[in-house]
């Protein structure tokens, strides 16, 4: 019995690291083309240039992101799906 519970753990897991995946790739992209908020007059640390204006951002690879987290979320549901299927077939089984 300690393959499905670690199957779960296992996808549980995944489909975590998945969503966080998705979280910084929808971050990117509703920022991607926006301004930073203006610094306040004398902020050294207030970025300057390109990245200033949001031209830095990595579009394209932050869709590849939303896709790649996709997938992943539905491979670790499909294997969380398996194990919910065994651990029921295991409970389901007649007392010898």
């Amino acid at each position: 019995m300690a393959f499905p519970v670690s199957a779960l753990s296992s996808a549980l897991g995944g489909m975590m690291t998945s969503m966080r995946r998705m979280d910084r790739a929808a971050a990117a992209i509703a920022t991607a083309g926006l301004p930073e908020a203006p610094a306040a007059p004398g902020d050294a640390s207030a970025p300057a240039g390109p990245a200033a204006n949001g031209a830095a951002c990595d579009l394209p690879g932050a869709m590849m992101d939303v896709l790649v987290a996709q997938r992943a979320f539905s491979a670790q549901l499909r294997v969380l799906r398996a194990a919910d299927e065994m651990i029921r077939e295991t409970v389901d089984l007649p007392e010898r």
